[in-house]
């Protein structure tokens, strides 16, 4: 990551500390990701339930007391 960063800045290399911020940088992208995919997952399965819970209710549902 770092060698494309350089290429992209033009840069022959980068200090220390560039390489730190960069680093914590890439870590936080990579955690924020992961919370990110762990949320959509979640809502999908929320999702999931509901819609499994609603087609239980229509299956389930006496139409005959409808008018």
């Amino acid at each position: 990551m770092l060698k494309i960063a350089r290429s992209a800045c033009n840069i022959p290399y980068f200090s220390e500390t560039d390489e730190k911020n960069i680093s914590k940088i890439a870590e936080e992208r990579k955690k924020q990701n992961q919370r990110n995919s762990n949320d959509i997952a979640k809502r999908n399965e929320e999702r999931g339930k509901k819609i499994q819970e609603q087609k239980t209710n229509l299956e389930t549902f006496d139409w005959d007391k409808v008018q």
